[in-house]
C-alpha cells in the first residue's frame, strides 16, 4: 500500500494573509515561490524564517560584481524523504527512530522516551486499531487536552522532544 503525505501549501500571499500558527514540525509551502516554513507551535508564519538547501550565487552583471549567495537553511539541507517502518507490537522509541515514519499493523503501544531535544519521530495509525503513547519512566508527555491516541485510521502523530525528558505529541489525536 503506497503512503502519501501532503504538506500544508498554498500561495505566498495567501499564507502571508492568513498568518496561521503552525504545529511543532509542521510544514507551510508557498506553491508559487516554492520556500518552505516549518511550524514551531508558537510563531506565526510571517516571523517564521524560510527553510531549506542554499540559494544559488548571483551572477555578474555587465558592470557589477556577483552577487551574495543565497541564505543557507538550518544545516543547509532539506530531505524530503523518511524511514518508513511497521510496528505490531509494544515498541519503546530510541535515538535511531528520530526522522522516522512509523505505521501501525495492529492495536501497539509505543513508550516515549530515548530522544535528544529537538528529535522527532511521526507515527501513522495505519489501520482501525489505535495507537497509544505512554511515558516512559520520569518522562513528561503533553498532548492537547491530555489525548494521547490516534482518533481513527490513517490520522498522523508526531513526537518531540522539547526539553530534556519532556515530550510533546501532536497531531490527530482522540481518547
Amino acid at each position: 500500500m503506497a503512503v502519501q503525505i501532503q504538506f500544508r501549501n498554498d500561495t505566498a500571499s495567501a499564507w502571508t494573509s492568513a498568518n496561521p500558527t503552525m504545529s511543532a514540525g509542521e510544514m507551510g509551502i508557498e506553491t508559487d515561490t516554492d520556500k518552505f516554513k516549518l511550524g514551531d507551535g508558537s510563531t506565526a508564519w510571517t516571523s517564521l524564517a524560510y527553510g531549506g538547501v542554499q540559494g544559488p550565487a548571483g551572477t555578474a552583471g555587465a558592470a557589477g560584481a556577483a552577487g551574495a549567495a543565497g541564505a543557507a537553511g538550518a544545516d543547509g539541507t532539506f530531505s524530503s524523504t523518511q524511514a518508513i517502518e511497521t510496528k505490531s507490537s509494544a515498541y519503546s522509541i530510541v535515538s535511531g527512530d528520530a526522522g522516522k515514519l512509523i505505521l501501525n499493523s495492529a492495536a501497539i503501544t509505543i513508550t516515549v522516551e530515548g530522544l535528544a531535544v529537538g528529535q522527532q519521530v511521526d507515527f501513522l495509525q495505519n489501520t482501525a486499531d489505535q495507537i497509544t503513547f505512554a511515558a516512559g519512566s520520569g518522562i513528561t508527555l503533553n498532548g492537547a487536552d491530555g489525548n494521547l491516541k490516534t482518533a481513527a485510521q490513517y490520522s498522523p502523530a508526531g513526537v518531540k522532544c522539547v526539553a530534556t525528558d519532556t515530550y510533546v505529541l501532536v497531531g490527530d489525536l482522540g481518547a
